[in-house]
């Protein structure tokens, strides 16, 4: 008798689980905050203040000028970064303040 092996990571499972709670936009904001330093660096993540998410824009507040700036020019490839390292779309935007 052959058995087919239908396993799923756990990941994908944990994400199935945590959508039918209706859980899974606080799982994948906790993931961004607490893994912050790794998507964008250390030196962006020394002058973050604050990071949220509300419909489905990363709030980012930076406390430095020069790097506000710098960061408003790369909203796009930070968004695509954090989407990929997600493996989902879930940013939509980012608002730098």
């Amino acid at each position: 008798m052959s058995h087919i092996n239908k396993s799923k990571p756990l990941s994908s499972l944990l994400d199935n689980y945590f959508a039918a709670l209706g859980m899974s936009d606080k799982l994948y904001t906790a993931r961004i905050v607490n893994n912050w330093s790794d998507i964008v660096g250390p030196a962006v993540s020394k002058y973050t203040l604050e990071i949220f998410v509300q419909k489905g824009l990363l709030y980012v507040k930076i406390n430095s000028p020069a790097l506000k700036q710098e960061l408003n020019y790369i909203k796009d490839e930070i968004k695509n970064k954090i989407n990929e390292y997600l493996n989902k779309t879930f940013i939509k935007g980012l608002v730098i303040y």
